[in-house]
């Protein structure tokens, strides 16, 4: 599915694990080297009681 995006948009892929739950970093490692993404996209919202991931 991936391939055929990048073959149909020309663009760069950007994935996560879904709507609901948590991409933790080794969900992104996975998604990157399995070349199922180019960029992997998480967001964390204030109410889960969730610390900023450090890069």
């Amino acid at each position: 599915m991936v391939q055929n995006l990048r073959r149909r948009f020309g663009g760069l892929v950007l994935m996560n694990t879904g709507i609901g739950t948590v991409t933790h970093h080794e969900d992104a490692i996975m998604l990157l080297e399995g070349n199922l993404a180019d960029t992997v996209v998480v967001g964390y919202t204030e109410y889960m009681g969730l610390a900023p991931v450090a890069s």
